[in-house]
């Protein structure tokens, strides 16, 4: 499976709400969205507000995961992946390996020391 990776832009955030939307069952506690559906507008404003670089893994036309890249409030020389999602019907197919490598690889270019992924 050949995953595409390209950043995230405002265009992307209907995709993206429906794509949390449709993964929120694998994650705990009801999931990114707290089981209330959300929007292109939601995404667009939570976007906006972090200053996260954000990826978006492609497989043809669908979105399959997306990854997203910042460095630590505390300590800006550390980076950080605050989101890693693959949609549950994707997982185990390495979508998931590719966004991360693609964070690790981004986070190397930019300078930082250390790379910091918590799970739940």
């Amino acid at each position: 499976m050949e995953i595409e990776i390209r950043p995230f832009t405002l265009d992307d955030a209907d995709v993206v709400a429906g794509h949390i939307n449709e993964s929120s069952d694998a994650w705990p506690s009801n999931g990114l969205n707290q089981g209330v559906r959300m929007g292109g507008d939601q995404v667009r404003e939570w976007f906006e507000n972090n200053s996260w670089e954000v990826y978006l893994g492609w497989w043809h036309d669908e979105l399959v995961g997306f990854s997203s890249l910042t460095n630590r409030e505390f300590d800006p020389s550390v980076a950080y992946i605050p989101l890693l999602n693959v949609l549950p019907r994707y997982h185990g197919r390495k979508a998931g390996k590719k966004l991360l490598c693609h964070c690790v690889e981004r986070a190397i270019e930019k300078g930082f020391r250390r790379l910091d992924l918590a799970t739940w």
